[in-house]
C-alpha cells in the first residue's frame, strides 16, 4: 500500500510501460498469464471511499480475514 507515503515514481513507470503495456497486462492481452488483479488507486476502477461501495481499503481488511485466494 502506498497511498499518502510520498511519490518513488512507480506510478509513471508502471503506466508509461509498453512491453508489456499494463493494459495488456490487466486485460488479458497476453497468452499464458494469468488474471491480474490491481489493487492501487491509481489504476482500480472498483477503488472507492473509506466506507464507501467498493473501499479500496476494504481489499486489505479482506486479505487479513482470509477471504480471497493468494
Amino acid at each position: 500500500m502506498n497511498g499518502g507515503l510520498g511519490c518513488d515514481g512507480d506510478s509513471v513507470a508502471l503506466t508509461a510501460a509498453t512491453q508489456p503495456s499494463i493494459e495488456e497486462i490487466v486485460l488479458g492481452g497476453l497468452p499464458g498469464l494469468p488474471r491480474v488483479a490491481v489493487h492501487w488507486p491509481l489504476l482500480d476502477f472498483e477503488c472507492g471511499p473509506e466506507r464507501g461501495a467498493d473501499s479500496f481499503i476494504e481489499w486489505w481488511h479482506r486479505a487479513d480475514r482470509g477471504e480471497l485466494e493468494p
